[in-house]
């Protein structure tokens, strides 16, 4: 790296490498929006690592650089810059005129520690023409070798830049959950409780949240400038109506990153690994062991076939129960479903759905009863089931149990309260502003008062 080195009051521009300028477009300068300029009362060496680091920050961030160093009177007064309400007005026409909108300006300078060692003093300014920005900071370093100096300078530019994007507002970090009210930590710094929005810098950040009475989530998050929402809930009605894309932590490690879909899916799956959502009938819990045709064993599935213990609200239900009858039979299935309190929900048979007989069987069957959109609110459900070969019955309670998770049915990221009962049922509303009386439907109308 070449830097051009200014006489009194010492300041340098750090351009690009010389073979960088050859192999560019000849337009390049012309298009250059950055700067970097070093300067105060070190040696020509110091000033060159503190330059070689800015530069390599300035362009990590995507800054064009000027490629001329720019003239020692107009460098001395970039290290006079303070006024952070027009922060541009002490940068020369010079400089503004190549289109420069933003200058790292270092000054480094020797001073002694309190014990007497000697220290590298960092003083940097960084400087942005729209929206009028002025940040300023300065760094310490004792017994400061080309390594330390490097790490310094590199720390504080990019300090520099997460200063001027907080300050600016344009990278916007939201973060909720479900409870709210947890405390965030942003970088290892408290910033305050669920739900805020906070300004910050692009680039990567971990944000810890926490609450009494719940485990305490840890996420690694890349803010882009504009908003990004960083949203943390077992709800999983307010996730798929908020969210585009999902990460699945379990015990504080990364398992899946996806799409709302296919997270929410695995993270219920998960979430039901106590069952499996397949389970064989004990002899012992029927109520008729001797009966001529006893049920085997019982799925529950998402119509599909496969066994599952987790529904989500609204999709198919089915329930295959396989079954032995040890003479024909036309079969017979009741279900009763139940909630976790044992509150029958509704009963159902085939009997009753269809209006033919099932088909003579003997010998093993499965027998399945379909739910196209199973209308149930979340929570732990039961299912008492009954066959009925003739006369008697099998009997068994309690066969099997599977779990509802909630689900964004409506669109609108709301479900029904739990105290509403464990049934939703979709409903059309409509309004009618300013309908006359003899428009309404006839239940609505006044009835005319009775004459006596």
């Amino acid at each position: 790296m070449a830097i051009a080195i200014c006489a009194a009051g010492s300041v340098a521009l750090s351009p690009a490498p010389a073979e960088a300028r050859d192999a560019a477009d000849p337009r390049a300068e012309s298009r250059s929006d950055g700067a970097v300029v070093v300067g105060g009362g070190a040696d020509d060496h110091e000033r060159v690592v503190v330059g070689d680091a800015a530069v390599k920050v300035a362009r990590e961030v995507g800054w064009s650089l000027a490629s001329e160093a720019i003239p020692a009177e107009d460098a001395d007064r970039l290290l006079d810059c303070s006024d952070p309400m027009r922060p541009f007005a002490c940068v020369p026409p010079s400089v503004v005129g190549r289109g420069v909108r933003r200058i790292f300006v270092f000054a480094v300078d020797h001073q002694h520690a309190a014990t007497g060692a000697p220290m590298a003093v960092l003083t940097a300014r960084l400087l942005i023409a729209a929206p009028p920005t002025l940040v300023v900071r300065q760094r310490f370093c004792e017994h400061c070798a080309d390594d330390r100096l490097t790490e310094a300078t590199t720390e504080l530019a990019l300090q520099l830049l997460q200063d001027a994007a907080v300050r600016n507002g344009r990278t916007v970090l939201d973060v909720a959950s479900s409870p709210p009210g947890a405390r965030i930590t942003l970088d290892g710094r408290p910033i305050g409780a669920t739900n805020a929005t906070f300004n910050t810098f692009p680039g990567s950040h971990v944000v810890v949240i926490e609450k009494a009475g719940y485990h305490s989530e840890t996420r690694t998050v890349v803010a882009r400038e504009g908003r990004t929402v960083l949203f943390v809930s077992h709800d999983m009605a307010a996730i798929q109506a908020l969210c585009t894309r999902c990460l699945l932590l379990i015990d504080g490690r990364l398992r899946l990153s996806s799409t709302t879909h296919d997270v929410t899916t695995h993270y219920l799956g998960i979430a039901a690994r106590e069952d499996t959502g397949r389970c064989r009938i004990d002899p012992e819990t029927r109520q008729r062991p001797n009966a001529s045709a006893m049920m085997l064993e019982v799925v529950v599935s998402c119509g599909d076939g496969v066994p599952t213990a987790g529904i989500p609200m609204g999709c198919p239900l089915a329930i295959h129960v396989r079954f032995h009858a040890d003479q024909p039979i036309h079969p017979v299935l009741g279900v009763v479903l139940k909630t976790a309190f044992g509150l029958s929900v509704f009963g159902i048979t085939n009997r009753i759905m269809c209006a033919e007989a099932l088909s003579q069987v003997c010998g093993e069957a499965v027998i399945t009863c379909h739910f196209d959109n199973l209308p149930l609110m979340p929570g732990k459900y039961y299912l008492d089931l009954f066959l009925v070969p003739g006369d008697e019955r099998d009997v068994v309670r309690d066969a099997i149990s599977f779990e509802v998770f909630a689900r964004d049915r409506f669109g609108t990221g709301k479900l029904p309260l739990p105290a509403d009962g464990p049934i939703f049922m979709p409903a059309r509303f409509t309004l009618e502003e300013n309908a006359r009386s003899s428009d309404r439907p006839a239940s609505m109308r006044a009835l005319s008062p009775l004459k006596l």
